[in-house]
């Protein structure tokens, strides 16, 4: 393997290698869109050359976080009875502007609506970084595992066929 073709990889393999998802609670999860800290929405108007990443690595790392930030949405799933360790590969494409050019399921969960869940979540981190200066400008393409655990819901008390007593006086 030439050094080109090494470093040409390099991104795709960091981010792949860098993510598997912490499984998040099936408690209050919501897909959100990326936010300041003021609270307001990000568009791709508000990035600017000062958030570039200073390196191609760098670069993956901040692609890496702000995925990360993306609160995955498993209500629908839980509510149809799914529950386990979900995985999908997403292969994404992002422009040196910061936005996602393309994105596709690689390696689906075997569950449609968790692949689609997977998608939302990419779409969702727009806009990315804007790309390093040793990076040049053809869009970059990249592989992300996105992996959840939903937990079978907790059964409510057991309602018993005994009768109550009334509390004593």
């Amino acid at each position: 393997m030439t050094a080109s073709s090494f470093a040409a990889r390099l991104p795709a393999f960091l981010i792949a290698c860098a993510l598997a998802l912490p499984p998040l609670s099936a408690a209050a999860q919501e897909v959100a869109a990326p936010e300041t800290e003021e609270g307001a929405a990000v568009t791709p108007e508000a990035v600017t050359a000062a958030e570039a990443p200073a390196n191609a690595e760098d670069y993956v790392a901040a692609v890496v976080t702000q995925i990360r930030r993306v609160r995955i949405n498993t209500a629908p799933l839980r509510e149809a009875g799914v529950s386990g360790k979900l995985s999908t590969l997403v292969t994404f494409t992002t422009g040196a502007d910061g936005r996602l050019v393309s994105s596709a399921v690689s390696e689906s969960s075997g569950n449609p609506v968790y692949d689609n869940i997977a998608m939302a979540t990419i779409r969702s981190a727009e806009p990315f970084p804007l790309f390093a200066p040793d990076m040049g400008a053809a869009d970059r393409s990249f592989s992300i595992n996105i992996a959840t655990v939903i937990e079978e819901p907790q059964p409510d008390e057991a309602p018993t066929d005994a009768p109550v007593e009334p509390p004593a006086e």
